[in-house]
């Protein structure tokens, strides 16, 4: 049985001899039964991730511990390590800086 989403048709997994989850061979795999990090050529789209680009826009506002935005990225002066060092700030300074 396959069920379909936007990329691949995508067999219904199964468990190999030790237990892991596979797809039957000569299956396509989606990005999602492969190991994470790793993508094939046919996975990706030069022209998908051009319109994801430069459809982004940053906001200033929205992150409230940098310093600037230019040309879309975030800066970030000196202040921010004393933020970090600081009990207080350093849980938002971590969930501003980490990746959204």
């Amino acid at each position: 049985m396959t069920r379909s989403n936007s990329l691949h048709e995508i067999p219904d997994p199964v468990r190999d001899v030790r237990g892991r989850m596979t797809v039957s061979p000569g299956s396509t795999i989606s990005a999602a039964f492969r190991r994470p990090g790793r993508l094939r050529r046919e996975d990706c789209s030069i022209d998908d991730f051009r319109a994801s680009v430069q459809a982004r826009t940053t906001d200033l506002a929205d992150y409230p511990h940098a310093a600037a935005v230019e040309r879309g990225v975030l800066l970030y002066d000196g202040d921010l390590a004393v933020k970090v060092r600081d009990p207080q700030t350093r849980p938002e300074v971590q969930t501003e800086t980490s990746a959204r």
